[in-house]
């Protein structure tokens, strides 16, 4: 059998990421009932400290927000690196590629034209 993205002939697959079972499924809803049920309850637990104390609540916001765009901007920032770096690695694979086709056509060329004129030689004799 043939390694692929899905199915590898060794020991490399994993039935938990590529099946999903009955029990599977009770994590995935479990687990999203439980990021609900705590986002609500971030949200009640806002609204009413926006309710009960306006300034605080003014200051928690900005600084959730505050704190949001820093981790954008710096995911932002590490991405354009990474891109960057990405690029020149694929740049430079492609001229390696290149080469080393050029060099085994070369290769072959020269040994193409060395049978010939071993194959001409021995027709002149």
């Amino acid at each position: 059998m043939k390694n692929s993205a899905y199915f590898a002939a060794d020991q490399g697959y994993d039935k938990a990421v590529y099946e999903n079972d009955m029990e599977n499924y009770f994590k995935i809803v479990g687990m999203l009932l439980l990021f609900y049920l705590f986002q609500g309850l971030h949200w009640w637990a806002n609204f009413e400290l926006g309710v009960h104390d306006a300034w605080a609540s003014t200051y928690y916001n900005l600084i959730i927000f505050g704190s949001a765009l820093l981790i954008i901007g710096t995911m932002l920032f590490l991405g354009a690196k990474v891109n960057r770096k990405k690029l020149t690695h694929e740049f430079y694979t492609e001229k390696i590629s290149e080469e080393t086709q050029r060099k085994a056509e070369e290769q072959a060329k020269a040994a193409q034209k060395a049978a010939n004129e071993a194959k001409m030689g021995i027709q002149k004799n």
